[in-house]
């Protein structure tokens, strides 16, 4: 320093504090490196535009536990070709997690490393073999732990070590051992590498089932509160997000999704925890995980968290199912609400106006067929699938039957055919006094039901008894006997058949019996019975690949066995295994 001080001119002094930081770099002390370098960019503004500074600097970052500032330094173009740089690259790399690229830049350093100071020489053949690892080349792995002496380590590169060899033995199938060392460097603290030990033995203990979820959870809330700012905390919010999942608290899982998000949105951990996340977030909806999810709490859910939905079939599926549960709850303008979203700007095609069918069917149950028959002619196009466009024939002719127009409702369902729509050309029937037609239309419907052994449905009981008051109404004996005789021996072991005996029987429609009987069958909604066979034929929704054009454009494994040739390297370098 006093050297600096006494500096005949600033060029001088320049060129003295590049020196100091040097060596500073030269022992592995980061900050004081940068320090240094800031002091130079103060005395002389154009360095900091030079290669030199750039270069010093760049491991300054490295060694302050800044790998991605480390690899932006070094992205000028006079470093393409350099190995000092590959160097530096290599380690930052390795750190970050991004191992094949790394090992491509080893194969560069390894040529001058033999020149650079021995501190940064322990610390790039550490990430070296920390690499091979990874990608299992345990044949070079080997190699490079008989080169170190453990001996020259200091204590935090000890630790180091041990970490790696606990990696190795792991994967040489020897947890136990794995799970020694890295409780050793956890119990003695030794800074950055007992954070990884920490997260590592978490992994592997759960793995081997040494601890329970709610164990691993509570380790891994303290680490991700304790270790902050780098690849490996978004590795451990990642795992904490995993283990939230398993233990069913989704709504803390995409907590730290966006904390990851927010550390990091560029990291290749964080993009996998959010395509984890969204699977995970469509699973709750689609794969029966919400069953202890209140619809509310569901809801609540989905509108915090709805960025997760996926695109295309799937998130299209998902909004269906969450709609289907609120309807159940009568929160109807909930359902509306989350389906128009969907129709008005997420989807095109024949998946709008499917979806808009589902919007106009929430409509109906809110007694309010103006607005379903508004939604259905707004959706309305030229050509598409038959099953939609039955669909949408269905529920309009609903709408139009609820609208007090049920010439109209029977024209547009004539097309069709089925059981579901004969039902429902009957209830229209029934719901506009044309009871002769109606008691047709309910017989019709049942067909030959009357000859074979398979009980009677409560819906198929409920259209015997509106056959046989509709023929009572209409005042057709005839076909009330027919139905009688069909019928009666069916109906009498169900719960409805002294009814059926009732409104069948020799009585005239104005009696009180007949008439309570009436009553309570009008009194059941039709709507029941449609929203069933909605359910039944339309909304066992597909999930599969998606279509093109559907959806507008959005604003710890088991340790791997090791072969005779490629065998994991021995953990010969260990220096306190406890």
């Amino acid at each position: 320093m006093t050297a600096i001080t006494q500096a005949r001119d600033m060029p001088e002094r320049v060129n003295l504090w590049y020196k100091a930081s040097t060596l500073a770099l030269a022992e592995g002390l980061g900050p004081e490196t940068t320090g240094m370098l800031d002091l130079v960019g103060k005395l002389a503004p154009e360095e900091t535009a030079s290669s030199r500074m750039a270069a010093l600097r760049a491991g300054g970052e490295y060694f302050t536990y800044r790998p991605e500032q480390t690899l932006k330094l070094l992205e000028r173009h006079d470093f393409d070709d350099s190995p000092d740089a590959s160097v530096w690259k290599a380690m930052s790399l390795s750190d970050l997690g991004r191992h094949e690229e790394a090992v491509v830049e080893f194969a560069k350093g390894d040529s001058v490393i033999g020149s650079f100071p021995p501190a940064i020489q322990r610390r790039y053949a550490l990430s070296h073999i920390a690499s091979a690892i990874d990608l299992k080349d345990y044949t070079t792995a080997r190699d490079l732990l008989a080169k170190i002496d453990p001996a020259s380590l200091s204590a935090n590169e000890r630790a180091r070590l041990d970490l790696l060899n606990a990696l190795a033995r792991d994967a040489a199938g020897h947890a136990t051992d794995a799970v020694a060392l890295l409780s050793n460097i956890v119990r003695e603290d030794q800074g950055p590498v007992a954070a990884e030990a920490t997260y590592r033995l978490v992994q592997l203990q759960r793995r081997e089932g040494l601890i329970t979820l709610d164990q691993g959870i509570d380790r891994l809330e303290q680490l991700a509160v304790s270790w902050r700012g780098d690849e490996l905390e978004l590795k451990t919010l990642r795992l904490l997000g995993q283990y939230s999942i398993e233990r069913g608290n989704y709504r803390r899982a995409f907590e730290v999704m966006r904390v990851a998000e927010q550390v990091n949105p560029n990291s290749s951990t964080s993009r996998l925890m959010t395509d984890e996340m969204q699977s995970a977030f469509s699973q709750v909806f689609l794969d029966k995980k919400s069953s202890d999810l209140s619809p509310v709490q569901a809801l609540s859910l989905y509108y915090d968290y709805r960025e997760l939905t996926p695109s295309g079939r799937r998130g299209d599926a998902m909004v269906r199912k969450l709609a289907d549960r609120l309807i159940d709850v009568d929160l109807l303008p909930q359902a509306a609400s989350l389906l128009d979203y969907q129709v008005k700007n997420r989807l095109r095609g024949a998946a709008r106006a499917q979806v808009a069918a589902d919007l106009a069917l929430v409509y109906l149950l809110d007694h309010r067929p103006d607005k379903a028959m508004y939604t259905l002619s707004t959706t309305r196009q030229a050509s598409l699938p038959v099953a939609i466009e039955r669909q949408r024939r269905t529920v309009e002719a609903k709408a139009m039957a609820e609208s007090g127009n049920p010439d109209g409702a029977l024209e547009v369902l004539q097309p069709l055919d089925g059981v579901e729509i004969a039902r429902l050309k009957a209830d229209i029937l029934w719901s506009a006094d044309r009871y002769a037609d109606a008691g047709t239309a309910y017989e019709r419907m049942l067909g030959p039901r009357w000859t074979d052994a398979m009980p009677l449905s409560d819906s198929e009981q409920l259209a015997i008894l509106k056959a046989g008051i509709s023929y009572t109404l209409a005042g057709d004996r005839m076909s009330v006997d027919r139905l009688r005789s069909k019928y009666t021996e069916k109906m009498a072991p169900t719960a409805n058949g002294s009814a059926f005996d009732a409104v069948t029987g020799p009585i005239v429609a104005s009696g009180s019996d007949f008439q309570g009987i009436v009553k309570s069958i009008a009194d059941a909604d039709t709507m029941k019975s449609f929203l069933a066979d909605y359910r039944k034929r339309y909304l066992n929704v597909e999930t599969g690949g998606d279509k093109p054009n559907m959806v507008l454009p959005a604003d710890g494994a088991a340790a791997p066995k090791p072969t005779a040739s490629n065998a994991p390297p021995d953990a010969g370098g260990t220096t306190n295994t406890g």
